[in-house]
């Protein structure tokens, strides 16, 4: 939570409506995108590991054809392959994994920008585009973060309009490439064997890579009610909202699920907005009397 709640507060919030329980959909492919440098026979610089070139041999070898790769130079190239993967999943109705081998940090990630040089996308750049491609799933999207401290995004990933995805998995640190590769792996091996549950997959992962490292996957459903009763209740506290409000605020739910674009999608996301608000109301009124 983002907000600081008093214990009275917390019981409450574990009282309101809740999400159903979130079924996961088995992936169709894996999209890689490696922003890394390469080696530069030229200069003699080695250039970084190609550890998605790598992941993606594995992958060829348990699951010939599942996975695809594109190599990207610079910023560009990297939001353009996004872009492509967003159309290649909309024509073929896919649900794929977004991949993104890439240097992270708290602002967001980095590579090279084909001239020497790097450059970064930030969180906020990736988010509309993220939200495209979660469209085109249909609300099926999950996001693999291979970059140090890849986790760092979900706050970035989270705002009231279209979700940028179903999920997203990175590591909540710093991480060697081998310990990333190796996490990675295995993370793969279990989707690919689909006996384990995503919480379970990233679990094995972390355990695969080491001691040190934790890949910590997110269910964006999840994080956006956390979110949405945060500004709920922060905004009844001091009767800014009540529930007369619920429509709109149930609007603005409906949108970042995608269920007016999938109304399918009611049965995954529905959630009672307006049972949030009343109860939320009810609590600070009662408060506020003698």
């Amino acid at each position: 939570m983002a907000l600081k709640y008093t214990p009275e507060e917390l019981d409450l919030i574990q009282r309101m409506p809740d999400l159903p329980d979130q079924a996961w959909i088995a992936p169709s492919n894996v999209w890689i995108i490696q922003w890394l440098r390469e080696a530069d026979p030229n200069s003699g610089e080695a250039g970084d590991r190609q550890t998605g070139v790598e992941l993606h041999q594995w992958l060829e070898t348990r699951r010939p054809r599942w996975a695809h790769i594109v190599i990207s130079n610079s910023k560009n190239e990297t939001l353009a392959a996004i872009e492509r993967a967003t159309f290649v999943a909309n024509k073929r109705k896919l649900r794929p994994i977004l991949h993104i081998e890439a240097h992270g940090c708290a602002a967001g990630i980095e590579g090279p920008d084909g001239r020497g040089g790097t450059e970064q996308i930030e969180w906020a750049e990736l988010r509309a585009r993220f939200a495209r491609l979660n469209a085109a799933t249909q609300f099926n999207l999950l996001i693999f973060m291979a970059a140090c401290t890849g986790f760092a995004g979900i706050d970035a990933l989270i705002e009231f309009n279209r979700a940028p995805a179903l999920a997203l998995v990175g590591s909540g640190g710093l991480i060697s490439d081998q310990k990333l590769l190796e996490g990675a792996k295995e993370f793969y091996r279990r989707i690919i064997a689909g006996d384990s549950t995503l919480h379970e997959t990233a679990a094995e992962a972390s355990r695969e890579a080491g001691e040190d490292v934790w890949f910590e996957p997110e269910i964006f459903p999840v994080l956006a009610r956390e979110s949405l009763i945060d500004m709920i209740m922060g905004r009844t506290s001091n009767g800014r909202l009540t529930p007369s409000d619920s429509a709109v605020i149930q609007a603005i739910w409906n949108r970042l699920m995608m269920i007016d674009l999938y109304p399918m999608n009611e049965e995954r996301f529905r959630l009672d907005v307006r049972g949030i608000m009343e109860q939320a109301a009810s609590f600070y009124n009662l408060k506020k009397r003698p």
